[in-house]
Order: C-alpha cells, then structure tokens, then sequence
C-alpha cells in the first residue's frame, strides 16, 4: 500500500480528470457516506456525505452552501474522498439537482 494515501482513502485522483459536477455524482450514485477533501494549490476545501446526499462544505472560513458553490467551480485541483462517520447538523438539505439548478441560475445572474 501507498504510505501517502491511507486505506480510507478509496477515491483520489485529479479535478482535471474527473470534473467536480461527475465526481459528486458518483458519490451520489455510490451512496457514500465521508468526506471528500479538496487540494488546490494553498487553498483546501470539503464536502461532506451522508448516504450520497451532500451535508455540508467548507472552503476557507465560509461554510455550507456558499462554500460548496465555491469548490464546485473549481477546475483543478487534487481531491481524496475517506469513507468516514459524518458528525453534525446537515446544513445543505438540497438534492444535487437542485444545487446545480441553482448554480446555474446563480450564474446567469452573473452574466
């Protein structure tokens, strides 16, 4: 075994490879419970997972969904998702169809 990754770590890879929208959806379609830990050059970031169902992220100071708009935008980067118990309240209660819908009215508003 890799001495960097530990055995927890079931998925890693690079943002360039899979793009976040597919990597929460195989989480999703996986239904797996942890966290997925993102590396972008100084920046980290994380998004947690009861079941599939995204609970919560953070980036920096921020929390929640804020946050978890923040990372989905990211284009590269390393990311390494641990299956793990996630403790605490589920403070993102939207299915990932519902975030994407709302990211995509977010960036419309933008334009």
């Amino acid at each position: 075994a890799n001495a960097s990754y530990p055995d927890q770590a079931e998925l890693s890879g690079r943002l360039g490879t899979i793009p976040m929208p597919h990597l929460l959806r195989m989480l999703e379609y996986m239904a797996k419970t942890g966290l997925l830990t993102l590396i972008n050059d100084e920046s980290t970031g994380s998004i947690s997972f009861q079941e599939g169902w995204i609970t919560d992220a953070q980036y920096e100071a921020i929390n929640g969904e804020t946050a978890l708009f923040s990372l989905i935008s990211w284009q590269t980067g390393r990311f390494i998702f641990e299956s793990q118990e996630i403790v605490g309240p589920r403070v993102i209660t939207d299915s990932l169809d519902q975030i994407f819908e709302k990211l995509a009215a977010y960036y419309q508003s933008q334009s």
